[in-house]
């Protein structure tokens, strides 16, 4: 399961379910098809990029794995985007696409801070995987507790979880 990328999906979900509880919000069903598919997309897809050249892939266990089976995965990935983006489209109300543009760039972010040999911008592309994994989790479970006026009251209590979780 580990070489799967299982634990990114589900790991997501969790960080979803105690953002809800502690803000006081339900998640709607489609945020648990739409943001740990795309979750678990884009991280096999990260994983598929290290290994595009076999000869400088990394040699972990989970890097080969990805380089055996990089047609299935890409495949996988690409169903798994395309069936998150129809879910979006059909069950997303306005509101939560707000999310999509700052998380969107984050991820592009990554892509160029990927090929890094700096030290310190390799520390900024770990610490932007954080924050965007973080976000992702959080940010439409702050959308719902904003927009049912909950917000306001649980500020320490959504501030502290949110930073918990980082």
């Amino acid at each position: 399961m580990r070489y799967l990328n299982i634990e990114v999906a589900l790991g997501i979900a969790a960080l979803a379910i105690l953002a809800g509880k502690l803000l006081h919000v339900d998640l709607p069903v489609s945020f648990f098809i739409v943001v740990p598919l795309v979750t678990w997309s884009v991280y096999t897809l990260d994983r598929i990029i290290d290994t595009k050249d076999p000869s400088t892939a990394p040699a972990t266990g989970r890097h080969q794995f990805h380089l055996k089976y990089r047609k299935l995965l890409l495949t996988l990935a690409a169903l798994g985007l395309l069936v998150a983006a129809t879910t979006a489209l059909l069950e997303f109300p306005l509101r939560y696409w707000v999310a999509a543009v700052p998380l969107g760039l984050l991820t592009v972010l990554h892509l160029f801070l990927q090929r890094t040999r700096s030290k310190t911008l390799s520390l900024i592309k770990d610490l932007n995987v954080v924050l965007t994994y973080t976000l992702s989790a959080w940010a439409i479970p702050i959308i719902e507790a904003q927009n049912g006026g909950r917000l306001t009251d649980n500020t320490t209590v959504w501030a502290s979880g949110f930073a918990a979780t980082l």
